[in-house]
């Protein structure tokens, strides 16, 4: 039986991520196991589990294309700004001479 959890699809013992392109598959049983190795309680390690495939994860990728847009947009404020300033300063020098 499949759920939709955000863009998580949950199968019950595992869940499947889709982020952009790529796939991440999660086995939430054997997470939950490794934890519990670790010392986690069943509680804590279930806990964790749920949490990650509750949340919306982001790979490299996803960060490098968020801050080449970013990047973007603060050179063109910067164009802006100088050709701003320029045109101020150009014209309080035709005031004073």
């Amino acid at each position: 039986m499949e759920k939709e959890a955000g863009k998580a699809t949950d199968y019950g013992f595992c869940v499947i991520f889709q982020i952009s392109m790529t796939t991440i598959t999660l086995d939430t049983l054997k997470t939950v196991q490794k934890l519990q190795t670790k010392g986690f309680t069943a509680e804590q390690a279930e806990g964790i589990v749920e949490t990650l495939t509750e949340s919306e994860l982001v790979t490299k990728s996803d960060l490098n294309a968020a801050i080449s847009g970013l990047e973007g947009r603060l050179y063109r404020a910067m164009l802006i700004q100088t050709g701003a300033i320029t045109a101020i300063v150009l014209g309080i020098i035709q005031l004073v001479f």
